[in-house]
């Protein structure tokens, strides 16, 4: 693809991410898109094989630009491991724990499961999607072990269970809440994930 096909194709979803920021993608017509973006509706469908397509990579673009601090914390746990800080290396765990809880709480919860199953209805979307998921996963494995084989966190935890729990887990709260029976915040869950991978003594936030 040319530099100016790929410009063509940025500025298109560019106008498809801003009007699914506050409208729902069932609302969306390929027409209204092909005039906000100055485009002929031929040209839409010469990057897009269909809506579904449109709206999924949209999606899949704003939840990049959502999660984009989690990959920040990521970098920052995986330069503590080559420093071997452990300090450093909990607190950006941490970070990212409450930083992903936070993202899932209330409406914005709701958001993004929305976003999810947009993207989830484009089949080739969905695979580029779960790859880059996956790249991001596999690194947070490899820093979990890394800092199991440094004494950081207890060795017993099962690694993808650990991941799984933490990362997937956050998405978990859309669903409770408003439950009168779990009660928490991201904070409260920072400090109990803390404290199950390494102990009481590093689940508080270090001092400013």
């Amino acid at each position: 693809m040319s530099r100016l096909d790929s410009t063509t194709r940025s500025h298109i979803l560019n106008v498809v991410e801003r009007f699914l920021a506050s409208n729902e993608s069932s609302e969306l017509r390929i027409a209204d898109v092909a005039k906000s973006a100055d485009v002929g509706v031929p040209t839409v469908y010469y990057y897009f094989t269909s809506r579904l397509q449109l709206v999924a990579e949209a999606q899949a673009l704003a939840y990049g630009r959502i999660v984009e601090p989690l990959h920040q914390f990521l970098d920052a746990a995986e330069k503590a491991l080559d420093m071997e800080d452990m300090t450093s290396f909990l607190e950006a765990v941490g970070d990212n724990v409450e930083s992903a809880w936070n993202h899932s709480h209330g409406e914005d919860g709701w958001k993004i499961m929305r976003l999810l199953m947009d993207i989830w209805a484009d089949s080739e979307t969905r695979r580029g999607f779960c790859n880059r998921l996956d790249t991001q996963l596999t690194r947070w494995a490899s820093a979990i072990d890394n800092a199991k084989a440094l004494g950081w966190i207890d060795g017993n935890i099962d690694t993808t269970s650990l991941v799984a729990a933490c990362w997937a887990g956050s998405l978990g709260q859309v669903i409770f809440s408003e439950s009168a029976v779990l009660t928490f915040d991201s904070v409260t869950m920072r400090e109990f994930f803390l404290e199950v991978v390494a102990g009481p003594t590093h689940s508080q936030r270090p001092p400013a």
